[in-house]
């Protein structure tokens, strides 16, 4: 668990509190990232369009689904399209990141 400091100012004497950072917050904000720069053009801000009006939105799927599509698509060894490419592209810890971000969109 990664810790972050906090200094207080109480009457001239210096506090540090540390408390944790949620690692989930880290991943989904590194994935919001991600998100935006590889899949909102087709799926939307919020998931909540259909791909190339065929996949299901984004929205409608739990973090687990979409971890699980991500995985199955990098392990195709020719990928079939322009959205396979992307997907394949991406790292194990990217389609971690990105899946705990859409798992933020309420699935």
């Amino acid at each position: 668990m990664m810790w972050r400091s906090l200094r207080l100012a109480a009457v001239g004497t210096a506090i540090v509190l540390s408390v944790p950072v949620v690692a989930e917050e880290i991943t989904a904000g590194q994935g919001q990232l991600l998100y935006e720069n590889r899949c909102m053009s087709c799926h939307g801000r919020h998931g909540e369009l259909k791909a190339l009006g065929r996949s299901k939105p984004l929205v409608d799927l739990t973090e687990a689904e979409v971890l699980a599509k991500l995985q199955a698509v990098r392990q195709l060894s020719a990928p079939r399209t322009m959205q396979d490419r992307i997907k394949s592209g991406l790292s194990d810890d990217e389609a971690r990141e990105i899946a705990a971000y859409i798992g933020t969109f309420g699935g």
